[in-house]
């Protein structure tokens, strides 16, 4: 074995798997989250006030990581297409007439 995994040997593999690494955190923070209401339903049954409290704000800081994450991927997702569009107009497309203007031969 040489030592360097598959998932490090090239840039394409590493930006996969910075995204699969936050929607793993995702999950795990969604889990956590339905874990968390569990416990506080537990709590209210039971007349816990404080312990209710104390979930109630790791509840809201658990639902803040989660949509910065939501956030977070869906910009990357957007600068991503953006890269894809730019490629498709870069090679392969004609540019529109409007940007050919002066660029007619008339004496061909």
């Amino acid at each position: 074995m040489s030592g360097v995994s598959p998932a490090s040997s090239g840039p394409s593999n590493v930006s996969m798997g910075a995204m699969s690494g936050e929607s793993s955190r995702l999950k795990a923070l969604e889990q956590k989250l339905g874990k968390l209401e569990k416990e506080k339903e537990k709590a209210a049954k039971a007349h816990n006030k404080d312990k209710v409290r104390e979930l109630e704000e790791e509840i809201q800081k658990v639902k803040q990581e989660i949509q910065q994450l939501k956030a977070k991927e869906g910009k990357k997702k957007e600068k991503q297409e953006d890269e894809e569009n730019q490629e498709k107009d870069r090679y392969g497309q004609r540019p529109p007439d409007e940007f050919l203007g002066n660029l007619v031969d008339v004496y061909g």
